[in-house]
């Protein structure tokens, strides 16, 4: 009898623990040492590489967006714990206007009293993001850009969710700057975050200064802790001289925190109101964090700092280290869908911190060297071009 209830009683904990899966579910998730591992991955590659190197892989929401629908709304597949903070961050429906010859343009997303309620900038790639909890068939849409000839063009259209338009073509916005943000978590719990940016974000900068040699560079620093800390955030505005901003990020320490929940909404709210450029340009905000804000009203305010973001044309890179929580990783990559950025885990344990957080996703990425993936996504972004990855053991092999 004892045997039977015991049989019973983990029965019960194994659908507890699975949610709404089902067999027919295609969720690949990212073990540290179970059976699966992303594309060539091994065991190993998740301790650490012969350079000692931190390892990542680089994912996109808006590339695999039904899945992501289906994993907030828990249909069939994957864990319960997204939908529980699927409010938080609204993007239950996307419209994905695909404009190729208006850069920079602006796009609205408007209620049926013409109202915007979000609006994006058409990217070097051509798409503009917009996100609402409203299904419907067709979604009013302005667009506003100046052409060619120097007209003002505004027009509204009835867009699909994934709209392709032939437009005017637009002004040449292809301006040479790059304008990168780094906001950091400087709490206690982030140390490994905050050095590796000490000790790489030169190189990576580096890096794709000769990938792109014409680039114009401003770079600033904010780090953010908590109420109660030495300070809320920190900031080092937006300069070309990079050799200034390594030297304030070399004078920064990781203390404070205590708590999980950290000032996160402060630090993306202060971001958007910071100096960037008002024309054009390659807007990019590179998050390394490893936890998200305490309350409601608290993830309220960031995902309102996001959608001001996208506004501005910012890309959020959101990267996170090896040990999250679920409610983390949907935040960081909310953040990172709702601008059209990517999100990027690390697969490498820090210093034995931990094991490695599960990801819940549709596809095994590629393992990569962080610092590669960072150059790879700047380039990207800048020149409208994202290049493939490369496995991190075949990096420099040209067979």
């Amino acid at each position: 009898m004892k045997k039977n209830i015991v049989i019973i009683l983990l029965i019960i904990l194994i659908f507890t623990l699975t949610g709404c899966k089902t067999k027919q579910d295609v969720v690949v998730k990212i073990y540290p040492f179970g059976s699966q591992y992303p594309i060539n991955g091994t065991e190993e590659d998740y301790i650490s590489s012969s350079s000692n190197q931190l390892l990542c892989c680089v994912y996109s929401d808006n590339e695999h967006y039904s899945f992501w629908q289906d994993l907030i709304n828990c249909n069939s597949q994957n864990d319960p714990f997204y939908s529980c903070y699927k409010e938080d961050f609204i993007t239950n429906e996307r419209i994905r206007v695909h404009i190729d010859n208006a850069v920079g343009a602006r796009v609205d997303l408007l209620d049926d009293d013409n109202n915007v309620i979000f609006t994006s900038i058409v990217d070097k790639m051509g798409y503009a993001y917009l996100y609402t909890d409203t299904v419907k068939d067709r979604y009013p849409i302005r667009i506003s850009y100046v052409t060619e000839g120097d007209a003002n063009y505004t027009n509204v259209f009835r867009a699909s969710a994934d709209q392709l338009l032939y437009l005017p073509k637009g002004q040449d916005n292809d301006s040479d700057f790059l304008e990168l943000m780094l906001v950091i978590d400087g709490t206690g719990s982030s140390l490994e975050e905050l050095n590796y940016v000490k000790n790489e974000m030169e190189n990576v900068i580096d890096s794709f200064k000769e990938l792109n040699a014409n680039a114009k560079i401003r770079v600033s620093v904010m780090l953010y802790r908590d109420e109660n800390d030495e300070y809320i955030t920190k900031y080092s505005g937006f300069t070309t001289n990079i050799d200034s901003q390594i030297e304030y990020l070399n004078e920064q320490e990781s203390s404070g925190g205590g708590d999980y929940a950290e000032a996160v909404d402060v630090a993306m709210m202060e971001a958007v109101s910071k100096e960037w450029q008002a024309e054009y340009t390659t807007k990019i905000i590179m998050h390394f964090g490893d936890a998200p804000v305490e309350g409601s009203e608290n993830s309220t305010n960031w995902y309102n700092a996001t959608k001001l973001l996208a506004e501005k044309g910012v890309k959020i890179i959101a990267i996170v280290p090896d040990c999250i929580d679920k409610q983390t990783e949907l935040y960081f990559r909310s953040e990172a869908l709702i601008t059209g950025g990517s999100y990027v885990f690390m697969t490498s344990a820090i210093n034995g911190r931990g094991i490695l957080t599960e990801q819940t996703i549709e596809e095994k990425p590629t393992i990569e060297y962080l610092s590669s993936a960072l150059v790879r996504l700047l380039d990207g972004y800048y020149n409208g071009n994202l290049k493939a990855p490369v496995y991190y053991k075949n990096e420099g092999n040209n067979d």
